[in-house]
């Protein structure tokens, strides 16, 4: 089992219209494009969130999603108890075929009911991926952090989301990124996914870059809006510069003197789905890839492998 792949995340979008409008400004940098949509336990009731623009209804979650393999689609359902099993299976079935996975914020599953999520899930011949946000904050040292127990939950969530801010806007101390992000894999290893959110935008990312190039995933929300009032009207031209910047750190991972060959991408396929594959030439005749790069589709069952 390695990690998953890691993404680019934006949370908050409410329609398809957003969703496509990001994919548009979305550079292939060989991460997927983690689309966001949030539930909480007064929209699972049929109430309006405080924040009205950044949470659809829930009849409609599954109507935010979009079938192409750069988006990693998941539902972010934030609740100040557990999730029950009853709760969860609901909100697998209003997310529909093509979501992906979970995000819990704020109180996690208890393991059992996690498990019949799981389960609920493999019966339909379907792989949750399932990332859990760990409020930290902003300063060092992990006294006031809760973690989760490896032991209890493993194997049942694939990614720990480190979060300064919950989509307030409020900025991560971007100093203490990387002794975050070590903290993750040293209590984890390599075989969980590990993110970063906490006002990030394009003006905040440059501190981060070290840890997005070494294969840590990001995630924006409040700081990609208006002013508006219910969450804010997301702000296509800040989605675009964000994006950019995102990428732009990840493909200055690659450490080889030729960056026109990554970035163009020497086009090849996927030998089990025959989809393009991004592919940096430089790295690959050194016998390997580069970091952050991905060799095939993040959809394909193949993805280690390319023809030559």
């Amino acid at each position: 089992m390695s990690a998953p792949l890691p993404y680019c995340g934006i949370s908050g979008l409410v329609s398809r219209t957003e969703v496509l409008a990001a994919l548009a400004a979305f550079p292939d940098c060989g991460r997927q494009l983690m689309v966001g949509v949030l539930a909480s336990e007064k929209t699972l009731a049929g109430q309006t969130n405080r924040y009205f623009r950044r949470y659809p209804k829930v009849e409609n979650i599954s109507h935010v999603f979009v079938d192409d393999p750069r988006c990693l689609n998941l539902l972010h359902y934030g609740a100040d108890t557990p999730p029950d099993a009853t709760t969860l299976i609901r909100l697998f079935e209003l997310a529909g075929p093509l979501c992906h996975g979970f995000q819990f914020n704020g109180a996690w599953p208890y393991r059992a009911d996690l498990f019949r999520l799981h389960e609920a899930a493999a019966h339909r011949g379907r792989d949750l991926r399932v990332v859990l946000q760990v409020r930290v904050p902003n300063r060092q040292g992990t006294a006031t952090v809760t973690w989760p127990s490896h032991g209890h939950y493993g194997g049942l969530f694939s990614d720990i989301l480190l979060d300064a801010s919950g989509g307030t806007g409020r900025a991560f101390d971007y100093s203490y990124a990387e002794t975050w992000v070590e903290e993750v894999r040293a209590r984890y290893g390599d075989k969980i996914g590990v993110g970063i959110a906490g006002g990030l935008c394009a003006e905040t990312l440059a501190p981060v870059a070290p840890v997005l190039a070494e294969g840590a995933s990001c995630d924006a929300e409040g700081r990609l809006r208006d002013g508006a009032d219910g969450g804010g009207r997301l702000d296509l031209d800040r989605v675009k510069a964000y994006l950019a910047a995102a990428a732009e750190a990840i493909w200055d991972a690659c450490e080889h003197d030729d960056q026109e060959v990554l970035r163009d991408g020497l086009e090849r396929r996927c030998r089990v789905c025959g989809a393009p594959s991004v592919y940096c030439h430089p790295c690959s005749e050194a016998g390997g890839a580069c970091r952050g790069i991905y060799h095939a589709p993040p959809a394909c069952p193949g993805r280690d492998e390319v023809s030559p």
